[in-house]
C-alpha cells in the first residue's frame, strides 16, 4: 500500500514517486536518526543528532559504475538527460569531535573543569575556535584551583603546580601551550598573525582532557 503522505514530485522530471527514509546511527549515542528523501537524497554537511544533539559530518548519496568499479558520489550523475545514480545511501558519517572528548572518563573530574571542557567542545562543534581556546584556558585554571593552587595568571599557576608536583613535566608543557593559545584568542590585537585553525584547537582539546585525567583520574591515562 502506498502512503500518500510520502508521495512527492521528482524535482527533475516531475513524475510522482513515494520517497523513502534514510536511517543512520549516531556515532556518539548509537541511536537511530531518520532522514527523509528527497530532502536528504544528496546531502553533504553537518547534522545534529535529535537524541544527544551532538554534531556529525554526514554524506548521503549513491554509487555509479565506472570501469566495473562502484564509485561513491554526493551528487547525481547524469547521462543523456537521465540520472544514473539514485541518492539515499549513507556514504559516510563521522563525529565532528572525537567521541572520547564527549563521553567517558569524566566521572572523577569536578563539575567546574568538566563543564568548561564540555562548553569548549560545544563551541568547537560549531566552529567557534576562539571561544574554544579561551574556555580551554579557563578549564586549566579552574582545575588547578581545585588542586589548591592560588588563583593567579595562568603561567604562574602552572609553574606553582609543577613545583608542588601537581603536574608532570609533560602536563606542564601542555598546560603552557593551551593557556598561551587561550590568551592569544582572548587578546587578538596582541598578535594579528594568529590564526586558530581546526587542527590546533582539536589538539588543544585533547591536551586539556589528558591534563584533567592526570589531575583527577590518572588511572584513565593508560587507556587514553
Amino acid at each position: 500500500m502506498i502512503d500518500e503522505s510520502r508521495v512527492v514530485a521528482c524535482p527533475h522530471c516531475e513524475r510522482l514517486f513515494e520517497y523513502q527514509l534514510v536511517r543512520v546511527r549516531c556515532p556518539y549515542c548509537d541511536k537511530t536518526m531518520v532522514f527523509s528523501l528527497p530532502e536528504y537524497e544528496f546531502h553533504t554537511g553537518q547534522i545534529g543528532c535529535e537524541h544527544c544533539h551532538r554534531k556529525s559530518r554526514l554524506r548521503i548519496g549513491g554509487y555509479y559504475e565506472i570501469y566495473g568499479s562502484a564509485v561513491a558520489t554526493s551528487e547525481p550523475v547524469w547521462r543523456g538527460g537521465r540520472s544514473l545514480t539514485a541518492g539515499g545511501r549513507l556514504l559516510s558519517i563521522e563525529p565532528v569531535v572525537s567521541p572520547e572528548l564527549v563521553v567517558g572518563g569524566f566521572e572523577k573530574i569536578p563539575d567546574g573543569p568538566r563543564q568548561d571542557l564540555e562548553s569548549a567542545v560545544r563551541c568547537f562543534e560549531i566552529g567557534e575556535y576562539r571561544a574554544t581556546a579561551m574556555l580551554c584556558r579557563r578549564c586549566i585554571q579552574s582545575a588547578l584551583k581545585f588542586k589548591g593552587i592560588p588563583e593567579d595568571t595562568p603561567s604562574r599557576m602552572i609553574n606553582i603546580a609543577r613545583q608542588r608536583g601537581r603536574l608532570t613535566e609533560l602536563a606542564k608543557k601542555q598546560s603552557d601551550a593551551v593557556t598561551f593559545m587561550g590568551g592569544k584568542a582572548a587578546h587578538p590585537d596582541d598578535d594579528p598573525l594568529l590564526n586558530l585553525v581546526e587542527s590546533d584547537i582539536r589538539q588543544g582539546l585533547q591536551m586539556v582532557r589528558r591534563i584533567l585525567l592526570e589531575l583527577f583520574d590518572p588511572d584513565q591515562l593508560s587507556v587514553v
